[in-house]
């Protein structure tokens, strides 16, 4: 389960850097690609219904991060590692409820002068560590993602950069287990993964 969820920010990770690298104007033909390649992914690790979702159909590359402009950032680098993973029960139909516990990575460019382009630039590290509710069910032997929300916002709160700098969670769920999720029959250790796992835009 682990690889699935990495992998499906991986994609994101790979082609924004891509697009964005162009300031936010992109040829129709390269936000069209970069696209297929991201939906592509997404249909190879999630169900056929969370991959036609709205969520994951919307992104569009052509745009994104366009408000960064106003404030003079290009997206460079996004990274995503899976801390741990926490199983939370089972659904009725055998879906699995986890949540994932992420650390988020950033690097982009920040231009002085507050235009892209316009000026020096130096880099601008930031990170975070949310906590991701994920409904995996199995298709064809795979576990793949059913659905997924977000469950504790995070923050950067120091200039240091990777997993085990300061951030700030909110301890405020945002969304709870589905009530019809069976209890663990066991208590599993919460958030524990492999230190090796790491998903990267290079």
């Amino acid at each position: 389960m682990q690889s699935v969820i990495e992998a499906s920010w991986a994609a994101f990770a790979q082609v924004l850097p891509e697009t964005d690298a162009l300031a936010g104007r992109v040829p129709q033909d390269v936000a069209a690609r970069a696209k297929e390649k991201y939906l592509a992914v997404m249909q190879a690790v999630g169900t056929q219904e969370y991959a036609s979702s709205e969520a994951v159909t919307s992104v569009n590359f052509a745009r994104s991060f366009q408000g960064d402009l106003d404030i003079g950032l290009v997206v460079k680098k996004l990274e995503t590692k899976v801390l741990g993973l926490d199983y939370k029960g089972t659904l009725p139909n055998g879906d699995v409820v986890m949540w994932a516990k992420l650390w988020d990575g950033e690097v982009d460019l920040q231009f002085a002068s507050g235009k892209v382009g316009l000026g020096p630039a130096v880099p601008r590290y930031v990170d975070d560590t949310p906590t991701w509710q994920y409904v995996m069910r199995k298709v064809d032997g795979q576990w793949k993602i059913a659905s997924e929300a977000q469950v504790f916002i995070s923050e950067d709160t120091s200039p240091e950069y990777g997993p085990d700098t300061p951030h700030w969670v909110d301890t405020k769920p945002l969304v709870a287990v589905p009530s019809d999720a069976s209890q663990p029959t066991s208590s599993p250790t919460a958030f524990t993964a492999s230190p090796s796992a790491k998903a990267t835009a290079d």
